[in-house]
C-alpha cells in the first residue's frame, strides 16, 4: 500500500466480516470500497472525507490533492463568472443547459436553478395552461393566483410560471392562431356547410352579439363543428342589418357561400326575413317552433293560474334562507330527498316543466310549510296539484325531445321522427280531466299549424338518408313525392345524359298504391315510436335507374 493511500487509512476501519467495506472513524458510516482486494480502491474514501469531512483534509496532504483539485475547482466556479446564456428563439436553448457545458451542476444547483421561459420545458406547460384557459373559460389572472402558483411549485418546482400578460400577448395569441389555420383548413375541404345563427346578449354588459356556428363532415364521414365568430353586433337588429352581418363572415373565412348548405334560424321575424332576402337557405330551429307551440298550451287560463302560483312559492323559498332550513327539516323529517325547487326562465320552455316537476315532488313538505307558516299567499287547491301533475305526464315526451334535439350532435334528420311520434302520441292521448284534454287539443292545433316538415326538402331527405330512420315515419302517398326528390337531386348530381331520361320515366311510372297499415292506441311516447320504426312499408320495384336500383337497396337493408 502506498505512503498516499495508508494515509487515508487513519480515518478508516476495516470491517472483519468484508473486505469491500470500511467504516468512518470519524461519523461511523460504513462505506464501500468498490471492489475487493487488490481491485478495491480507496476513491470512494477520499470523496467521503472531502465531501463530509473538509477540515480533515489538510492531515491528509498530498494524499488528496492530487485527486480533488480539478473538482474542487469545478465546484467553486460560480455562475457570476460564467457568460450569461442568452436565449433564442430558434434555438430555444435553457440558461441550465448552456451552464452545463462549462460544469456539472452541483445537487444544490439542480434544484434550486429555473427554467427559463423560451426552455422547451417551460414552453410545454405554458402551452398547457393557456389550453386550459381556453378550454375551461378561465380568467387570465388564474396564472397570478396564489393557490395556483403554488400548485405549479408543488407540481414543478423548476418552473417558473410567468405573469398575465405574458400569456396574453404570446400563449393565447398563438393558441388562437393554431387553431383558426385548424379550423380554416377543415371548412375549406368540407364539401358541404350547414350553419346554425342566434343573437344573443350578454347579461352584465348588454352588448349584443351574433353567432355564426359552421357544421360539417370530413373525408371520414366524421362530424366536426365550430364557432366562426360571435360577432360584435350593436347596430339595431333589423333584418338587412342582419342580413349584411351574416354574408359577411363567409368572406372573412374564403368560404364559398354556395358549400352553405342551409342555416337554421329561430322564428324572430328579422332574422326569417334576413335570411330569406340573403343568399342562404333558412331552416326553422325546431326546439325554437316546438317551445312556441308548447307556450301556447301553457298559456290555458287554468294552466296559466297555477304557474302564477308556482312561481311565487318557489320565490319564496329562493329568496328566504330560514324557509329554506325550514324546508329541508320537514323533507328530513318526512324522509324525502333533500330537492331545492327550481325557477325557471321565459326563454327556455323545458325551464317551466322543471319547476312544476320538482314543485309536485315536493308537494307533501311545501303543503306542510304552508299550513304551519304564515305567508301572505296560498297554497295550490287539491284540483291545481292534479292538474299540476297530469300536465307534467303529458309534457314529459317533449321534455325528452328537447333534451335530444338540443345536444351538439343532433341533425336535422330526428325532426321528422320525433314530430311524427309527438302527433300520433297527442292524437291517442286522453285522460278524464276537461281541463287537460283542453291543454292537449291546443298543443296538438298548434303542432299541426307550426310544422310542414313533410313538404321541406331539407328535412325529408336527410331522413330518408338517415339509416336510423329511412322511410319509416313517411306516410306512403308521402313517399313517392319524396322518392321522387331523392331521385331528381340525383338527377342534377351525378347522372349521365342517358340515365337521366330513364329516370324521368322511373318518376312517371312510380306507383301510387297505399299501404293500409293498422294503428293501435299508445298513451306511451316511445310505445308511438317503436310503432312507427317497426311497421312494414311498401316496396316500390324500379328497373330503369342506376340511382333507383342504389335507393331501394339501400331502403331494403334493415
Amino acid at each position: 500500500m502506498s505512503k498516499r493511500k495508508s494515509r487515508v487509512w487513519m480515518f478508516f476501519e476495516q470491517l472483519d466480516n468484508d473486505s469491500r467495506k470500511v467504516k468512518c472513524n470519524q461519523c461511523q458510516v460504513i462505506i464501500s470500497r468498490g471492489g475487493q482486494g487488490k481491485t478495491a480502491n480507496t476513491t470512494s474514501m477520499n470523496n467521503h472525507i472531502k465531501y463530509k469531512h473538509p477540515t480533515l483534509i489538510p492531515q491528509l496532504g498530498s494524499a488528496i490533492k492530487c485527486s480533488s483539485t480539478d473538482d474542487s475547482t469545478k465546484s467553486q466556479i460560480s455562475t457570476e463568472e460564467l457568460p450569461k446564456a442568452v436565449p433564442t428563439p430558434s434555438t430555444s436553448v435553457s440558461s441550465e443547459v448552456s451552464l452545463s457545458q462549462k460544469s456539472q451542476q452541483n445537487i444544490e444547483d439542480s434544484l434550486t436553478i429555473h427554467w427559463s421561459c423560451e426552455d422547451l420545458r417551460s414552453r410545454e406547460i405554458n402551452i398547457a395552461i393557456g389550453e386550459m384557459i381556453a378550454l375551461d373559460n378561465q380568467p387570465l389572472s388564474i396564472v397570478e393566483n396564489t393557490g395556483f402558483r403554488n400548485l405549479m411549485r408543488k407540481v414543478k418546482p423548476k418552473y417558473n410560471i410567468p405573469g398575465r400578460k405574458y400569456f396574453t400577448e404570446n400563449i393565447i395569441p398563438q393558441l388562437y392562431e393554431e387553431t383558426k389555420s385548424e379550423i380554416r383548413r377543415g371548412v375549406m375541404s368540407a364539401a358541404a356547410i350547414s350553419v346554425t345563427t342566434d343573437a344573443r346578449t350578454n347579461i352584465n354588459s348588454k352588448e349584443r352579439f351574433l353567432s355564426f356556428t359552421a357544421h360539417w363532415f370530413d373525408d371520414s364521414f366524421k362530424y366536426h363543428h365550430a364557432v366562426l365568430q360571435m360577432k360584435h353586433f350593436p347596430e339595431t337588429h333589423t333584418a338587412n342589418n342582419i342580413k349584411n352581418c351574416l354574408e359577411e363572415i363567409p368572406t372573412l373565412w374564403d368560404i364559398d357561400t354556395t358549400k352553405i348548405h342551409a342555416v337554421v334560424r329561430d322564428n324572430g321575424r328579422n332574422v326569417t326575413k334576413a335570411i330569406d332576402d340573403s343568399v342562404f337557405k333558412g331552416v326553422p330551429c325546431f326546439i325554437h317552433t316546438l317551445q312556441l307551440a308548447i307556450n301556447t298550451a301553457l298559456k290555458h287560463d287554468t294552466m296559466a293560474q297555477i304557474l302564477v302560483k308556482s312561481r311565487r312559492i318557489v320565490t319564496h323559498f329562493n329568496h328566504s334562507n330560514r324557509a329554506q332550513s325550514k324546508l329541508r327539516d320537514l323533507q328530513q323529517e318526512l324522509n324525502l330527498s333533500y330537492h331545492q325547487l327550481v325557477q325557471d326562465v321565459c326563454t327556455r320552455w323545458n325551464s317551466t316543466y322543471y319547476i312544476i316537476s320538482r314543485l309536485f315532488e315536493q308537494k307533501r313538505t311545501v303543503s306542510l310549510y304552508l299550513a304551519e307558516t304564515s305567508v301572505n299567499f296560498e297554497n295550490l287547491s287539491n284540483e291545481e296539484w292534479q292538474i299540476l301533475g297530469k300536465s307534467i305526464e303529458l309534457l314529459k315526451p317533449f321534455e325528452e325531445i328537447t333534451k335530444i334535439i338540443s345536444s351538439s350532435c343532433s341533425s336535422v334528420s330526428e325532426v321528422i321522427p320525433h314530430l311524427k311520434t309527438l302527433q300520433k302520441y297527442l292524437e291517442m292521448y286522453y285522460d278524464e280531466n276537461k281541463k287537460i284534454m283542453e291543454m292537449k287539443a291546443l298543443l296538438e292545433n298548434d303542432l299541426n299549424i307550426r310544422f310542414d316538415m313533410d313538404h321541406n326538402k331539407i328535412f325529408t331527405l336527410a331522413t330518408l338518408l338517415d339509416p336510423r330512420y329511412k322511410q319509416q315515419f313517411f306516410d306512403t302517398e308521402d313517399l313517392i313525392t319524396i322518392r321522387s326528390q331523392f331521385l331528381l337531386e340525383s338527377l342534377k348530381n351525378s347522372m349521365s345524359d342517358d340515365d337521366s331520361d330513364s329516370g324521368k320515366d322511373d318518376l312517371e311510372s312510380t306507383s301510387t298504391h297505399v299501404n293500409n297499415t293498422e294503428t293501435a292506441t299508445h298513451r306511451n311516447f316511445w310505445q308511438c315510436y317503436q310503432n312507427f320504426a317497426s311497421r312494414k312499408i311498401q316496396e316500390f320495384q324500379d328497373d330503369r335507374s342506376s340511382a333507383a336500383h342504389e335507393l331501394q337497396s339501400y331502403l331494403r337493408y334493415r
